[in-house]
């Protein structure tokens, strides 16, 4: 981390904790960015210690420090040795709606639970219902 420059590519970086840091856990976020806008953006969080570790800055910070400067919403908390068994039950839901984009594992998990967090569903991920095509 000292001697390399890091690409911005926070969900593959977490991604890359979560294989091999069981005991952490990945979380995907919407953060604050200039503007009043809104970014995603993934990172590890190390619950004993109470820190987050986001290779894209290049740090290690205290949970709460880094909350006041991002702001972030919570769109998925994983234990990375669940994310896999995550990410099986998000690909595996039929859906009506394709996309273009190959999204990260973690991405396409925090989308999922970005959507029914919209529609107020609460229950467990493997219950979870299918995505509907949106009507125009």
């Amino acid at each position: 981390m000292q001697h390399n420059e890091m690409l911005q590519r926070c969900h593959t970086h977490t991604k890359y904790i979560a294989s091999i840091l069981p005991e952490l856990y990945s979380i995907t976020s919407l953060c604050n960015c200039y503007f009043d806008e809104k970014f995603y953006h993934s990172y590890s969080y190390h619950r004993e210690t109470n820190q987050v570790i986001d290779l894209c800055i290049g740090a290690i910070i205290d949970y709460h420090s880094y909350y006041q400067l991002y702001h972030p919403q919570e769109l998925s908390v994983i234990l990375n040795k669940k994310v896999e068994e995550e990410y099986a039950i998000v690909n595996q839901i039929k859906t009506t709606t394709t996309s273009k984009y190959k999204l990260n594992e973690l991405m396409k998990i925090a989308l999922y639970k970005q959507y029914l967090q919209h529609i107020g569903y609460q229950g467990e991920l493997k219950d979870a219902p299918v995505i509907s095509k949106i009507k125009k």
